[in-house]
């Protein structure tokens, strides 16, 4: 449920430029070592949704929004028993109720 609830591509639009792959030299001194990649997440601002529809939506747009709006005033819980543990977890247990 949680997934769902919080990626954009369940609402039924294609969703592009979400990540961007980093390359870091293991050694400046020594580039024959090679380099260390990682994925990053980038800023929302910077996603690329499609125009229309690519596929029929699990979840509203509307409802989409509203769990997202929710995230901004969820603070994120440690491990505190059956509590969420972070903030994309508090919420769905709110939107869901």
């Amino acid at each position: 449920m949680r997934a769902i609830l919080i990626n954009p591509r369940y609402t039924g639009y294609e969703i592009w430029n979400k990540q961007r792959k980093e390359e870091r030299l293991l050694d400046v001194d020594d580039v024959t070592l090679g380099h260390r990649t990682s994925m990053t997440h980038n800023p929302v601002e910077e996603w690329i949704r499609s125009n229309e529809p690519a596929h029929e939506a699990i979840i509203s747009p509307n409802r989409f929004d509203t769990v997202q709006t929710s995230a901004d005033s969820v603070p994120a819980t440690r491990d505190a028993g059956n509590e969420p543990e972070n903030k994309a977890d508090a919420r769905v247990c709110r939107t869901i109720g």
